[in-house]
């Protein structure tokens, strides 16, 4: 058909839809309008696995994150970012890597835990324990017991509100450490263990590449969902954003007397491994 016969032929009106609507801009138009209604349709049937989703993030308690919508909305976009939490190898790579071949954890100061692993929220922070949770008295116990760990041993170690949640007290590498470990002052600026003590009292602790391992295959606990990534790093900068190294891990809340001593067992080697002393130099 020739050229000049299409820039003059009309179609016919399509029932039911705006004739104004059919071509060029106007279809566009059309088009746009569609698009933002099925937009909005899909909104509306997301919005009670949203507000479902903010609920829990909400019954987490306050930590480092904004304790309202903003933190939740932010939480949300690193969900990509989460990592499995129980897989060993990436230390293997880091022993190499580090050239840290030492433990300071004894075989008889971590039984297998018994029994399965409780739940964890599905959200990169805070991350919080939501089943096997102890009753108040062995929270208080174990609370107790974190922070005479500072006072008996304050030649190593300082106290001060924690750097990652804020909310509660951390422990802190002193500079007058024979040997701080530079994963510990470089990553979390010098935090090495915080009890999670507006909420479960599940601790975080950062050990060293092997005990690392030997705690998540023991069930002790697992590592953080951001642990080994840089991304805060390469949006601010490393003077200005601390990371979250693979041997940041999160350790379950003891569920009696014996679990506490295991616990404190393994914030002790912490300790010793960000202060570059034996285990036997922590009181």
């Amino acid at each position: 058909m020739p050229s000049s016969t299409l820039s003059t032929l009309r179609l016919p009106r399509l029932p039911g839809f705006p004739n104004h609507y059919r071509y060029g801009s106007s279809y566009s138009t059309a088009l746009t309008i569609a698009s933002a209604s099925l937009l909005t349709a899909v909104g509306i049937l997301c919005a009670p696995a949203a507000y479902r989703d903010y609920k829990k993030y909400m019954s987490y308690g306050p930590g480092g994150p904004p304790y309202n919508v903003f933190g939740w909305l932010a939480i949300s976009l690193l969900a990509p970012l989460q990592r499995e939490m129980l897989d060993t190898a990436v230390y293997d790579q880091d022993v190499e890597e580090l050239g840290e071949e030492r433990t300071w954890l004894k075989d008889e100061d971590l039984p297998q835990r018994k029994g399965p692993r409780p739940e964890v929220g599905t959200h990169a922070a805070p991350q919080r324990q939501l089943t096997q949770t102890p009753e108040t008295e062995i929270k208080e116990k174990l609370l107790k017991t974190f922070l005479e760990i500072q006072f008996n041993n304050q030649n190593i170690l300082n106290i001060a509100p924690s750097n990652l949640e804020k909310h509660t007290s951390a422990l802190f590498i002193s500079d007058l450490a024979p040997r701080p470990n530079p994963l510990v002052t470089s990553s979390t600026r010098g935090e090495i263990a915080h009890v999670h003590g507006t909420a479960e009292h599940s601790v975080h602790v950062i050990l060293s590449p092997v005990d690392s391992k030997k705690v998540i295959e023991a069930g002790w606990g697992q590592r953080h969902s951001l642990s080994g990534s840089t991304v805060f790093r390469k949006l601010f900068g490393k003077k200005r954003a601390m990371f979250i190294p693979n041997e940041f891990l999160l350790i379950y809340a003891p569920r009696d007397e014996e679990e506490i001593k295991v616990v404190i067992n393994i914030v002790k080697a912490a300790v010793a491994f960000g202060a570059g002393v034996s285990t036997d130099e922590v009181i």
